[in-house]
């Protein structure tokens, strides 16, 4: 059984948006909480391209996201859009997926300016995938996280921090434990 399932958006293999979900999942692990990981990346460039619904590697992502209770994305807006591979991923996922499950959209980035309109294009996705369910978007300034040279540690800005652990309440709470801030 999956509770939660996290999905990195950004090709990059250590990013903000990574760092983030990683932080995501070691605080809902503390509260007992299965956290599952996918980037974008594990599924195979030509199956994307290809829009190959039905690869075992998709078949087995759908799955893991059909069971949650919630999913988390987190993308870097490129462009004044959200990252194309993270499109072209969640165009694979069949119509209905999202149906009992609560979304957090991560929305890193240098500037603010566009974080409306990227949130509006995801949520409008997510209902296209049966979402009920979607937390406002919460919105990561890149400069709020640094990230380390080695795998130590990244730092998060306490206000960022504050707010993510916000939503993750949000999320524990509708998945039926404490909130995060009352168990602390």
């Amino acid at each position: 059984m999956v509770d939660v399932v996290t999905l990195a958006g950004s090709p990059a293999p250590r990013s903000t948006t990574a760092v983030l979900l990683e932080h995501s999942k070691a605080v809902l692990e503390r509260h007992s909480l299965v956290v599952k990981s996918m980037s974008v990346r594990d599924i195979p460039p030509e199956e994307l391209i290809g829009q190959a619904q039905f690869s075992p590697a998709v078949r087995h992502y759908t799955q893991l996201i059909r069971q949650a209770g919630a999913l988390i994305v987190a993308t870097p807006i490129y462009k004044d859009t959200y990252a194309e591979l993270l499109r072209a991923w969640l165009n694979l996922l069949p119509a209905g997926v999202l149906r009992n499950t609560l979304v957090l959209p991560i929305i890193t980035g240098s500037s603010a300016r566009t974080e409306a309109q990227i949130y509006a294009d995801l949520a409008a996705r997510f209902r296209q995938l049966g979402a009920k369910h979607i937390i406002p978007s919460l919105f990561a300034a890149e400069q709020q996280i640094q990230l380390t040279a080695t795998k130590s540690q990244p730092r998060i800005h306490r206000h960022l921090e504050e707010r993510l652990g916000l939503a993750l309440d949000t999320i524990a709470q509708q998945l039926g434990v404490l909130p995060l801030a009352a168990v602390a």
